[in-house]
């Protein structure tokens, strides 16, 4: 359930950014590998090397990864993140610690709220003697 709660935060960032969540998984593989090749990537992911190819070229178009050719075989292609990209896996981030952030907000207050109301029931015996 905790799971679950926190990445509703998440799903709903990557749809208002217009990603799916293997997009912004892509993107996560590329900033924790750095560079690397669509093959590799396509590895990462557990995809074929065509299906990371179709799924980079849509992240290109949106200028959240550079693909280049490699110097030394034309045939292979590098990816690595723009600073759009690394700004996208920020928010991202952000958005799933905002909900952490609100959670432990709302269990603290919820903590408080309980305590004095115990405290309250309680007061009678606390202060007799």
């Amino acid at each position: 359930v905790f799971y679950s709660r926190s990445m509703r935060s998440f799903i709903r960032y990557s749809k208002n950014r217009g990603l799916t969540m293997p997009q912004l998984g892509a993107l996560f593989h590329l900033h924790h590998l750095g560079a690397c090749s669509v093959t590799d990537l396509g590895d990462e992911l557990g995809v074929t090397g065509a299906a990371a190819s179709q799924m980079m070229e849509r992240l290109v178009q949106q200028g959240l990864i550079l693909r280049t050719e490699d110097l030394q075989d034309r045939r292979v292609k590098n990816l690595v993140l723009t600073e759009t990209g690394t700004q996208v896996i920020q928010e991202s981030i952000h958005a799933r610690q905002d909900w952490l952030n609100d959670l432990v907000k709302s269990s603290f207050d919820h903590l408080c709220i309980s305590f004095f109301h115990w405290a309250l029931s309680s007061a009678p015996t606390l202060f007799s003697a």
